[in-house]
């Protein structure tokens, strides 16, 4: 895999992070969930590898109301969903967390 998304199931907030030797840049994934998104507090790191919304350091970011697979319709719209990664259902099970 290229891509790692997840979605923190409390407080909404996402992580797209994308492997730092892969040639992929989020900037496009930025402006379109910025795009749909509007309400939401998206953060694209300067390397263009990591695609933050929401933080615990920053309680003043808002989390997106968009799911996984809505998030998963843009990276596929974009030509990146072969890459993504995400929780196992054994991962997902051991933390408790809504599949």
């Amino acid at each position: 895999y290229a891509i790692a998304l997840r979605k923190d199931p409390r407080k909404g907030y996402v992580r797209i992070k994308v492997r730092p030797d892969s040639k992929i840049d989020l900037t496009l994934v930025y402006e379109k969930l910025r795009k749909i998104d509007p309400d939401a507090t998206w953060y694209l790191h300067i390397s263009k590898k990591m695609l933050l919304n929401g933080s615990v350091k920053n309680p003043k970011m808002r989390p997106t109301k968009l799911g996984i697979d809505e998030i998963i319709k843009v990276l596929e719209k974009l030509g990146l969903a072969w890459n993504i990664s995400l929780p196992s259902k054994a991962m997902i099970e051991s933390k408790k967390l809504p599949a």
